[in-house]
Order: structure tokens, then C-alpha cells, then sequence
């Protein structure tokens, strides 16, 4: 199994805040060993209906 510590080093961007069917708030990860993350902060909002 592998812990946890080591899959947070494989993401560059973490969750940071959640609010469900609204949006989602990522910021650069500091221990991702890969390039740095473009943006230090990234908000994905969520569209939960379709218009007519």
C-alpha cells in the first residue's frame, strides 16, 4: 500500500475547499517533485444544470 504522503507528492495541485455542486478551490502543491504548478491557486466551478 502507498501512503499517503508519497501519492500528495504525485499531484500538483491539492484540494484546498469543496462546496458540493458549487465549486471546487486547488492550490499548488509544495511537495509535488515534478515542475511547479503555473498558478498557485486554481477555483473549478461546477454547472449542475443544463440551460434550455
Amino acid at each position: 500500500m502507498v501512503g499517503r504522503a508519497y501519492r500528495q507528492q504525485q499531484r500538483p495541485y491539492v484540494l484546498d475547499e469543496y462546496v458540493a455542486n458549487n465549486y471546487a478551490v486547488l492550490k499548488r502543491n509544495p511537495h509535488y517533485y515534478g515542475q511547479a504548478a503555473k498558478e498557485p491557486v486554481v477555483r473549478v466551478n461546477f454547472i449542475t444544470s443544463i440551460p434550455p
